[in-house]
């Protein structure tokens, strides 16, 4: 976040301060952590972000604003009136699109929420996408493969490109995301999202910078990055949609931002990416009474199917038969037979008047 100069030489001060005493470095449980505690640095700067608007909560964590409430207002489509639009997202806050990034096509909101996809859209050869409110942006899913659940129940597998992070030289269309003022592009597997978080320098990648530039990983000691734990991806049933299986894995970077008034940032190189923390979400498995509504949504359902269809062939094919007997026996009977008969001889008899 930017500050003006006063607001950095207060900063600075308290900084100061802070770095000696005894509090400056806490341990604090998970809890906290994540959805907040008080910090006398916030109290401090409290005062300079509410005057342009920029503090939203009270306390430090963070998932401090993401407590199971949902602050934008989401129109979402039913797929009423067109089935293949089914949980679609249409508008945002009464928006049909963002205006973070550089193109329409990367402030398209179009995407499912992750949960539920129109089963018209899930082709092999079909892209996906899931709009991600923390990032301020949708992301791509491809299929993969066809994975097998409990009971047999076939899912297809969509997971995120390996290049969804990647920057313009490696993936062009990952140019809309850079600054549109600088066009200026951070580095291979991360992407900017200052904007989406109130112009805090925060950047996101798959944990442990997998995939990114190695000289990202280089900068931070104790990286380890691993394809089978910091990728994501998606299992949904082929025929209902419903994603049963799945997870999400996201890295929050902050970007090193020099300032005269902080030294306590000086002994770090400027543009820096230093990891936050990296969060995984997911589904490995359903608890039982979902998992009973899946199999009959899956095996009855085809049972019926089938059963209306076999029926129907049956019903077609006895009323062709009788059909077909009907013209057979009209052609070799007729239905009636006219008759006439003409006498051979005539007698014309004259009868005097």
């Amino acid at each position: 976040m930017d500050l003006g100069s006063l607001a950095q030489i207060t900063m600075s001060s308290a900084l100061i301060t802070f770095a000696n005493h005894p509090e400056a470095f806490l341990t604090l449980p998970v809890h906290r952590f994540l959805w907040g505690y008080d910090d006398t640095i916030i109290d401090t700067a409290k005062p300079f972000l509410s005057l342009g608007g920029q503090l939203k909560f009270d306390n430090f964590g963070l998932l401090v604003t993401k407590n199971g409430t949902v602050s934008e207002r989401f129109t979402i489509n039913t797929g009423e009136n067109d089935k293949d639009k089914m949980n679609i997202i249409e508008e945002i806050d009464g928006h049909d699109h963002l205006t973070f990034w550089g193109s329409t096509e990367c402030n398209s909101i179009e995407a499912s929420d992750g949960s539920i996809f129109p089963p018209s859209q899930l082709d092999r050869n079909t892209t996906l996408h899931v709009f991600y409110p923390n990032l301020c942006r949708r992301l791509p899913f491809q299929y993969e493969k066809t994975v097998e659940i409990s009971d047999g129940i076939e899912l297809y597998r969509y997971r995120m490109p390996l290049d969804v992070f990647d920057d313009p030289a490696h993936n062009p269309e990952n140019q809309c995301y850079c600054e549109i003022d600088t066009a200026t592009c951070p580095p291979r597997g991360v992407i900017n999202v200052t904007d989406c978080t109130m112009g805090a320098p925060a950047l996101v990648s798959f944990p442990h910078f997998y995939l990114a530039d190695p000289r990202l990983r280089e900068e931070v000691l104790g990286l380890k990055p691993d394809p089978l734990k910091h990728d994501s991806y998606i299992d949904l049933h082929p025929t209902l949609g419903i994603a049963l299986s799945g997870k999400s894995s996201i890295q929050i970077n902050i970007q090193v931002r020099k300032s005269d008034m902080f030294s306590s940032v000086k002994y770090l190189d400027q543009g820096l990416i230093l990891p936050v923390a990296w969060i995984e979400m997911g589904v490995e498995e359903l608890p039982e009474s979902l998992r009973s509504l899946v199999y009959h949504g899956t095996y009855s359902t085809a049972a019926a199917q089938l059963g209306l269809t076999v029926i129907c062939v049956i019903a077609f094919i006895g009323s062709g038969i009788c059909l077909l007997c009907t013209f057979a026996r009209r052609k070799q009977k007729p239905c009636a037979t006219l008759k006439v008969k003409i006498p051979t001889e005539t007698e014309l008899k004259s009868q005097a008047s």
